[in-house]
């Protein structure tokens, strides 16, 4: 896993876990989609308030997993 890892579901949280405790990743994300849909005049996804650009998700999207937990 990578700097800013993403697991799809809960499935995948033991490993997020596990890189973290080895000190292989500082943070990782549960999401339900990466990326906010835009429509009907709404800035894209990179341009709205929940843009984490270090990540490349839209925080309101997904749960940030670092070491003290969600």
């Amino acid at each position: 896993m990578v700097k800013g890892a993403v697991v799809n579901d809960f499935d995948g949280a033991p490993l997020g876990k596990a890189e973290i405790a080895a000190g292989n990743i500082k943070h990782f994300w549960i999401v339900h989609a990466r990326n906010a849909f835009s429509c009907d005049g709404q800035p894209s996804y990179d341009q709205q308030g929940d843009y984490d650009a270090n990540d490349d998700v839209n925080t309101s999207l997904a749960i940030k997993w670092d070491k003290t937990g969600c």
